[in-house]
């Protein structure tokens, strides 16, 4: 059963709700593939995630921020 709408709207809070937290499976692939090039490198991701280059697999696994925060830490 569909919640009421908030007042004054035609829009209920499931619609609400779904809308600002929409999921699609290919999060999944994106969150793999992120963390396999922080743990193994932007190569070994895109072998595992089966691109034909790294310019596909950088599409899909974010850059790691924290390594370039460590990187200006240590030169200061």
């Amino acid at each position: 059963m569909a919640s009421p709408p908030h007042a004054g709207t035609t829009r209920s809070v499931e619609g609400v709700a779904k809308k600002k937290h929409r999921w699609h499976p290919h999060q999944l692939r994106h969150n793999a593939a992120t963390y396999l090039r922080k743990e193994f490198g932007l190569e070994a991701a895109r072998i595992i995630l089966g691109h034909p280059s790294t310019a596909v697999t950088e599409i899909y696994a974010e850059k790691d921020e924290q390594q370039a925060v460590e990187a200006i830490m240590k030169i200061g």
